[in-house]
């Protein structure tokens, strides 16, 4: 069993999922690829955008939302394959499985780290990409809340 899941029995399951959490943390920002190549897709698509369509204020505006969710799902996409595969490969995700901590604890902590590493930036470049594209400011707390639903959903998704 890998050391950082041995802790003494009175730990509770919010502990588990406190020491995953740390522990994919730590991980995710050693190999920064894992949060910057979404990122960075992220911004190219977006900035392709005007180049391709022309500076329009008009159009870029009413192409903004559905550009911005592409962007974003394609994005999100990028990094799915990441969830579980480290952990497969160095056999933590057999360590995980035999444990006697229900696995809900270990697929929710996954998809939280996924969703902190990939979604969170992706949202807060948004604020960016409705400056690029001349988003509607009516338009822009709907956006945020959909991309906040959206991006966590393909995280879900992503876990199956």
């Amino acid at each position: 069993m890998q050391p950082w899941l041995r802790f003494d029995m009175n730990s509770s399951v919010l502990d588990w999922l406190g020491l995953l959490l740390k522990r994919d943390l730590i991980i995710a920002f050693r190999r920064s690829s894992t949060y910057i190549t979404p990122l960075v897709f992220f911004l190219i698509v977006i900035t392709f955008f005007p180049l391709a369509l022309g500076p329009q204020e008009s159009l870029l505006s009413s192409l903004a939302p559905g550009v911005i969710w592409i962007a974003a799902l394609l994005a999100s996409l990028l990094a799915v394959e990441s969830i579980f595969s480290e952990d497969f490969r160095d056999g933590s995700l057999d360590d995980f499985f035999i444990s006697l901590e229900p696995s809900f604890v270990l697929v929710f902590a996954k998809v939280m780290i996924h969703w902190l590493i990939t979604g969170l930036p992706i949202l807060i470049a948004s604020f960016l990409a409705a400056i690029i594209l001349y988003l509607p400011l009516d338009s822009f707390v709907p956006m945020i809340i959909s991309l906040l639903l959206g991006t966590s959903f393909m995280s879900l998704l992503g876990a199956l």
